[in-house]
């Protein structure tokens, strides 16, 4: 109804569930339309109505801002390049900053819809990593810290190791909705703010086990790789072996989710749309004394942006 209210008739309490999500069909049926279908059988009991609440929902952010983010978005450069973009609105830069604060604003639209309970975090990180905004419910405080980040003026490097570990000292509430967008757009060229070198092979090992640990406590991870590619440099080969071992260790039903997204060029908002709106749409109804938590997200296949249309692989 108008006011958030179902009506639920022969409800079953302590119910075994099945989720499940079917490509819509017919030459009407767009290629990225699904169907979600949710059945809940149990024990039976009376129960008249159900109410969609508040949902908590806690969102890290974990931003890339090295000097690479100065390329013209949609280059592919070698990783030794400093041919940074002379046209400011084609930054890539530019373009990430636009998808984030986009998506910070669409998630505290949903807040203020009444959908939402939400709380916001930011991390930053380019040669080393720091936290910029602990998790916070004010919609000026999580957009200032957006709006403040910019590309990094130092040596260069990117430094995945340090900014998971920051992530990972986040704690999101029990019972909530937690997400970690981690975006990157270039390899992983830093552990501890030093170079890779130093660590020999274990660089890599001790990056992804931070990964883990943010799967193993129960965060849904989203990860988007800007303008990467395969090749010396590119940092696509990384990224995918990256999300493929969060994937493994969260297990096949997606629970919790991870996802990789490949976003091309200015399809970087395109991505953060689709994110934004699945975030939102994460939804709890209250039926007598069982809860129901549907994370939309969940069905989300991964996909691809090129030159704006989205390509489900």
């Amino acid at each position: 109804s108008a006011n958030g209210e179902i009506t639920v008739t022969n409800v079953r309490l302590a119910p075994a569930n099945r989720k499940y999500i079917q490509r819509d069909s017919g030459p009407a049926g767009p290629k990225d339309s699904y169907t979600l279908n949710l059945d809940v059988t149990g024990g039976s009991a009376s129960v008249s109505s159900a109410s969609a609440t508040n949902t908590p929902v806690d969102v890290l952010l974990v931003v890339d801002n090295s000097n690479s983010m100065q390329f013209c978005v949609g280059d592919h450069h070698p990783s030794s390049g400093t041919d940074y973009c002379s046209d400011a609105q084609r930054m890539r830069w530019r373009y990430v900053k636009q998808s984030v604060s986009g998506l910070v604003d669409s998630l505290f639209d949903a807040r203020d819809a009444g959908r939402l309970d939400l709380r916001v975090g930011v991390v930053k990180f380019a040669r080393s990593a720091s936290s910029v905004q602990g998790f916070s419910s004010s919609r000026d405080l999580v957009s200032e810290a957006v709006n403040g980040l910019g590309p990094a003026n130092d040596d260069g490097g990117t430094d995945w190791y340090s900014a998971l570990r920051l992530a990972n000292g986040y704690q999101g509430r029990e019972g909530a909705g937690k997400y970690v967008v981690f975006v990157t757009d270039g390899q992983a060229t830093r552990t501890n703010g030093e170079s890779n070198s130093k660590y020999g092979e274990a660089w890599r090992a001790d990056t992804f086990a931070q990964g883990v640990r943010l799967v193993d406590a129960g965060w849904n991870v989203l990860n988007v790789g800007v303008d990467l590619f395969a090749g010396d440099g590119g940092g696509l080969g990384l990224f995918t072996d990256f999300n493929g071992e969060l994937a493994e260790r969260a297990g096949s039903d997606g629970d919790p989710l991870v996802r990789m997204f490949d976003a091309q060029g200015t399809g970087i908002n395109g991505v953060f749309d689709q994110i934004g709106q699945a975030i939102a749409r994460t939804t709890s109804y209250s039926i007598g004394n069982v809860t129901i938590t549907d994370v939309l997200t969940g069905w989300a296949e991964p996909y691809t942006i090129v030159g704006g249309e989205p390509k489900v692989w």
